[in-house]
């Protein structure tokens, strides 16, 4: 997921087999190779801005600073952290990568790996988006002369947009304690902020890993992790125009209505209601609330697909109501329900 400010991540962050298997990350890891070559020996970056690459091919998550995952065509994984040696023990319970080594000076590390017996001629780099200017620079530096570096950021979004049965399982789940989470913060009486309160119960109670609200001038959104997969909704306040807000709901169903494999983002906005001043956006969803970031214009929803669609007030990045969705094979498959208008008061 990508962070505007770096926070220390709470809630539960281990790595479960029975989850998300070893034969799953080793699928993801295949099907990039596929894409990349099979010659390619993979570097994943990660860290507490961008863990999306680095989460995705080995569950770590890094709450210090940068990490890197060691995925060779030939030989043992590694996983290389920011901290102490003394946190080994703890960082082995967040991945499937037994081998774990903390992250002392990057560019001898980098060195050390580029230039054992055995390399192949050509390194693929996930997750370089991400990765400061210093490190950066020291990876180039560890770079063995001639050897070819493949920015492998756009092949792993491909590969990221196309939901596993796992990870269908999990958005699923994470939808379910989202709907939950929402009906307990419309029913409950009195103020927004008590509500929220009740709201938060409600979502641990039910196995949420991380909740996240977000009280904007005309909506309140909510967001809920679960094993590490997120989904999020959007509901109009009372500080909307009561109106605006049902033309915004009404738009919603229609466009979930419409969507299915194939169709373009484009003629989604089309099932808009004309003349209450709405647009739409669609973002992906996964390991991040915009794993995909927006999909315009001619851009088409696939099978497998997960996404928020969230309706705004046209020319701001105001929403007035979001649901999340899979694309299943024929039609839009909502993971909540449309929330309606909220009553409780905003205080």
């Amino acid at each position: 997921m990508r962070y505007f400010h770096p926070p220390l991540l709470v809630g539960p962050c281990d790595w479960h087999e029975e989850i998300l298997s070893r034969n799953e990350f080793a699928d993801r890891i295949s099907a990039l190779r596929a894409l990349a070559g099979d010659d390619v020996d993979l570097l994943v970056h990660g860290d507490r801005l961008d863990d999306a690459a680095l989460r995705y091919l080995s569950h770590f998550v890094p709450k210090l600073g940068p990490a890197f995952a060691w995925l060779p065509r030939q030989g043992r994984a590694r996983l290389f952290y920011s901290g102490g040696a003394g946190m080994a023990a703890s960082v082995r319970r967040l991945s499937w990568i037994e081998e774990v080594q903390a992250l002392g000076r990057p560019r001898h590390d980098l060195h050390e790996l580029l230039h054992a017996p055995g390399r192949t001629s050509r390194l693929g780099v996930a997750g370089g988006a991400g990765m400061s200017r210093a490190l950066r620079a020291d990876l180039l530096a560890a770079l063995p002369p001639g050897m070819p570096m493949l920015d492998l950021d756009d092949a792993l979004n491909r590969l990221r947009r196309r939901k596993s049965a796992a990870e269908l399982a999990l958005l699923r789940r994470s939808g379910a304690i989202l709907q939950r989470t929402l009906d307990t913060l419309c029913r409950a009486p009195g103020a927004l902020p008590a509500a929220l309160v009740e709201a938060e119960r409600t979502a641990y109670e039910n196995g949420a890993q991380e909740l996240r609200s977000t009280v904007g001038r005309a909506s309140l959104r909510l967001a809920v992790c679960h094993g590490g997969y997120w989904t999020a909704a959007a509901v109009a306040l009372p500080a909307a125009d009561a109106r605006t807000s049902e033309a915004a709901v009404i738009g919603c169903r229609r466009i979930l209505d419409a969507m299915r494999p194939g169709s373009a983002v484009r003629s989604l906005h089309e099932h808009l209601p004309a003349g209450w001043g709405l647009s739409l956006t669609v973002t992906g969803l996964g390991l991040s609330l915009d794993e995909l970031p927006f999909l315009t214009g001619e851009q088409r929803l696939a099978e497998g697909d997960a996404c928020l669609v969230t309706v705004c007030i046209d020319g701001t990045d105001v929403a007035l109501v979001s649901v999340p969705v899979l694309i299943g094979p024929s039609a839009a498959m909502p993971l909540c329900a449309i929330a309606q208008p909220m009553q409780v008061k905003h205080e």
